[in-house]
């Protein structure tokens, strides 16, 4: 690739006007192009040398950007990635014993996990329905594994408040099977309570959602007084004396005043997180290094890691007629690379401060999107939270305060050390959480596990705590879908520029914050190279 030469302002102007009218066109006419649930992205049928004597820019290196650069090889272009960082990844980011990083202002924190111990310090879990990123796991060889999210095992400080008592940790089955019971005896005594016509099913439907106890009296309601157990025992099932005991139901009321059902119990039932959920084996950059490995179709001997060029931050990027110039290095340096073709997945914080001659409403919108802090604190330790009487074995805990949650790992049950999540946060939660020294987040985190279960904290080691919008090219947990301007500003900045430059990452769909977002826009934007470049 070589240095660009300047372009006329006539033919500048051509092409920042091609982009104008491509942003209405695309607007109108595309959206986010939404997939079916299930569907396969796919990169248009061509020959395979139709990029031949065509060149691409990708900007990052994480997964979004490694995937482009590996279908667009596969298609004859030849690709250079430009990666800010000294590694790949981007978010998707596995820490390891020996691994360094640093935050904006912080120091140098080092991994030092013992040999074996990992974490997932970006996204940890791949549901069932991302198929794009499942498909690649098959296809590139990256073994998948059961994620589990949640176990009735788990446990929750955003307990019943005891009158002049401190919150407890409770089992999340049992608060869970409480609700269920307490809301299905409620609407059976409504049922009966009107003068409409009751169907028996609804009923029978009803003691079966909620464990309800049949009465004396058929015509009164059913009530819920956990006979079944599925909210716990006292004394469980064992030998024949004593006999099982179940708990007493919590009180509705009691749970009403905790509001314990926020953010916790119910999260499972989510789209996202639902079963069946999937991690590769050894980690989530198992999955991005799956791209790496591949050899190269147009170059023998040559990887889709050979295609990288680390520690290569942009700071500028140009439009011109017929090309796209990026700058990389210090701000004012001189060193640029030329292509006919740009793809970028630089988070939008930090794109939004690149210097370009794109349309103002694209730089303003990239300003004005709305990104999520979010944030991880990891520890190993003996898995005492498999021990007998906790008997925990996967699932996340939901506890008070800024910490908001801790995970437990999904692999290695019954070995002796393992590696758990000791506080993950994103939203108002992170911002607050992320603004304290990393000392004060680790012990926030060590008295949130304290809590779950006390005296564990101290058998916490080999700390480390990362907030994603502290990290230098990052700046950002994801970006908020949920926010009123979002799609008017994503679709914005997801319209191709000029025909040269297109935006790619999980970023700018409906996905923020998964790696299936990422693989989506990828393949996307490689298949609008493909019909700009034509038939080879």
């Amino acid at each position: 690739m070589t240095n660009i030469d300047g372009t006329t302002r006539r033919g500048l102007l051509r092409g920042l006007a091609a982009a104008g009218g491509m942003v209405t066109a695309w607007q109108a006419m595309n959206g986010f192009r939404p997939l079916p649930q299930g569907a396969l992205a796919a990169v248009p049928e061509t020959p395979a040398n139709v990029g031949r004597g065509k060149t691409v820019i990708v900007l990052g290196a994480g997964v979004g950007g490694i995937c482009a650069a590996y279908e667009l090889e596969r298609k004859g272009y030849t690709v250079i990635v430009l990666e800010a960082a000294s590694h790949a990844g981007g978010r998707s980011l596995t820490l390891r014993r020996g691994d360094t990083f640093q935050e904006m202002g912080g120091p140098v924190q080092r991994c030092t996990f013992e040999e074996g111990g990992w974490m997932n310090a970006g996204p940890g879990r791949i549901p069932h329905h991302h198929v794009n990123v499942v498909d690649y796991c098959r296809s590139l060889g990256v073994t998948l594994e059961p994620y589990i999210f949640s176990s009735r095992a788990n446990l929750t400080t955003r307990g019943i408040p005891v009158e002049g008592q401190p919150r407890v940790a409770l089992p999340t089955g049992r608060v869970l099977n409480d609700l269920r019971g307490e809301i299905a005896a409620m609407l059976d005594r409504c049922m009966k309570m009107s003068s409409t016509d009751r169907d028996p099913r609804l009923t029978a439907m009803l003691a079966e959602f909620g464990g309800l106890s049949k009465p004396a009296n058929p015509d009164d309601p059913w009530p819920y007084t956990n006979a079944s157990g599925r909210a716990g025992y006292v004394t469980p099932p064992g030998v024949l004396v004593p006999p099982p005991q179940p708990l007493d139901p919590i009180p509705l009321q009691d749970m009403l005043k905790s509001e314990v059902w926020k953010e916790s119990v119910f999260r499972e039932t989510r789209y996202y997180w639902q079963s069946s959920l999937m991690q590769p084996v050894g980690g989530m950059d198992m999955f991005w290094k799956g791209f790496l490995r591949q050899k190269l179709a147009h170059q023998p001997g040559r990887t889709v890691a050979n295609l990288i060029r680390y520690n290569a931050p942009a700071w500028q990027i140009q439009l011109g007629a017929d090309k796209v110039t990026v700058w990389v290095g210090a701000p004012g340096t001189n060193a640029r690379f030329t292509a006919d073709f740009c793809i970028s997945t630089i988070p939008m914080p930090v794109f939004a401060r690149l210097r370009t001659n794109l349309d103002d409403t694209v730089m303003k919108a990239a300003a004005s999107i709305k990104a999520t802090p979010s944030g991880k604190v990891g520890w190993q330790a003996e898995r005492f939270w498999e021990a007998p009487g906790t008997d925990i074995f996967g699932g996340i805990s939901w506890v008070d305060g800024l910490a908001d949650q801790v995970w437990y790992p999904s692999d290695g049950f019954l070995s002796h050390l393992g590696v758990l999540t000791g506080a993950y946060m994103s939203g108002k939660k992170a911002e607050a959480f992320n603004a304290k020294p990393i000392d004060e987040r680790m012990r926030l985190s060590r008295a949130a596990i304290d809590g779950l279960q006390p005296g564990s904290g101290a058998k916490l080691k080999h700390g480390v705590a990362i907030a994603w919008e502290k990290m230098e090219h990052i700046q950002m947990g994801f970006l908020d879908e949920d926010d009123e301007d979002f799609k008017r500003l994503a679709t914005i900045l997801a319209a191709p520029q000029g025909g040269r430059l297109f935006q790619a990452g999980d970023q700018l769909t409906w996905l923020s914050g998964w790696q299936e977002g990422a693989i989506l826009t990828a393949k996307q934007a490689v298949g609008d190279i493909v019909r700009r470049t034509g038939p080879g």
